[in-house]
């Protein structure tokens, strides 16, 4: 591969490292989604969800939850 490609490849791979989310926390019990001193809830799929008025199920992922974080 000439040198100006594979520059060009390590650049953009570098970039979706350094843009990647670590990892979601996972919960087993509500106790772990604890934070700031506000009770959270540890949701069957093993996220922590915060309560929310907005969300028609009373509850929202909280930021640690990845993909489904705000949802």
């Amino acid at each position: 591969m000439p040198a100006p490609i594979l520059a060009a490849v390590a650049i953009i791979a570098g970039l979706f490292v350094a843009c990647a989310r670590p990892g979601a926390y996972t919960c087993a019990i509500d106790a772990d989604c604890t934070a700031g001193g506000v009770a959270g809830f540890c949701e069957p799929d093993g996220r922590c969800s915060v309560a929310d008025g907005n969300c028609p199920s009373g509850r929202r992922y909280g930021d640690s939850a990845g993909a489904q974080a705000g949802t």
